[in-house]
């Protein structure tokens, strides 16, 4: 809107561009640019799934740079996806994005599981880096949900290893690993996680969380950064609501920041 520009590192199809091949029996491939398993496991984590400031894929600005909270890409190129049919509310996933020039190959893996009100899911990816074959951004995210009705209750952890800045593709989104707060270090894991609840009252659909993410050097203790947010919906037809939420940031960072306090409004419709 600032410059009139595309994201989505400039391309013309920045959100998804695949073909897909489908079988009653056999399952499903897709070939292209996708969203990455991660996500989609983490979707089920969090109230509104992935939207408002209650997303804790969101990165945030550490003293101008940016800086990863959940590690959530969250699309990557060129990625072969095949995906089982669905046997008693089991599903599998795998992904996988071949290395091209200084880009790492990529890897994903997810199984999901959902009955009745239950919905769960854990996803397993990483890259393969072409500068040294070893294993980095290995990112383990577990997620689950139960809707009793009144109610849905919603948690989720993700635990990251090796990180790196230099793949060029899948998991790591970003510029930046450095951590600024009392203390200064380039982070090597993470660990972060989140429980939330969602309310349907009529046209309303509120929404509550609180995620939290401690950022750790190779040797160490880490620093911790925590969001805490709540939202609402509100339902004008079928294909249109309005929406509202806040956040305000917690921890050891959160006056290192530029997102500590969010308020947002909006209206959204589809046609």
């Amino acid at each position: 809107m600032d410059t009139g520009t595309l994201g989505q590192g400039g391309r013309v199809f920045g959100r998804q561009g695949y073909v897909w091949l489908s079988s009653a029996t056999l399952g499903e491939i897709r070939l292209g640019r996708q969203y990455i398993l991660e996500d989609s496991t983490m979707f089920q984590t969090n109230p509104f799934g992935n939207a408002l400031t209650l997303n804790p894929g969101t990165g945030v600005t550490n003293v101008g740079k940016a800086l990863p909270f959940w590690l959530n890409a969250p699309r990557a190129d060129n990625i072969v996806q095949v995906q089982t049919l669905n046997y008693s509310g089991f599903q599998a996933f795998a992904q996988v994005a071949p290395q091209e020039g200084t880009q790492d190959r990529f890897y994903g893996t997810k199984l999901a599981y959902a009955t009745g009100g239950l919905t769960t899911a854990a996803s397993y990816e990483w890259n393969k880096s072409v500068k040294t074959g070893d294993n980095v951004n290995k990112s383990l995210t577990l997620a689950a949900n139960y809707n009793f009705g009144p109610v849905k209750l919603l948690a989720g952890i993700q635990r990251n290893r090796k990180l790196s800045t230099a793949s060029g593709n899948g998991a790591f989104q970003g510029s930046n690993l450095t951590v600024t707060g009392d203390t200064t270090f380039t982070a090597d894991h993470t660990n972060g996680s989140t429980v939330g609840v969602e309310v349907p009252l009529g046209n309303w659909l509120l929404g509550a969380n609180f995620s939290q993410v401690t950022y750790s050097p190779v040797t160490g203790s880490g620093l911790k950064l925590g969001k805490l947010a709540a939202g609402a919906r509100y339902s004008l037809s079928k294909n249109t609501y309005l929406y509202t939420s806040a956040s305000t940031a917690t921890g050891d960072l959160k006056d290192y920041i530029s997102q500590k306090s969010v308020v947002q409004a909006g209206l959204r419709t589809a046609f």
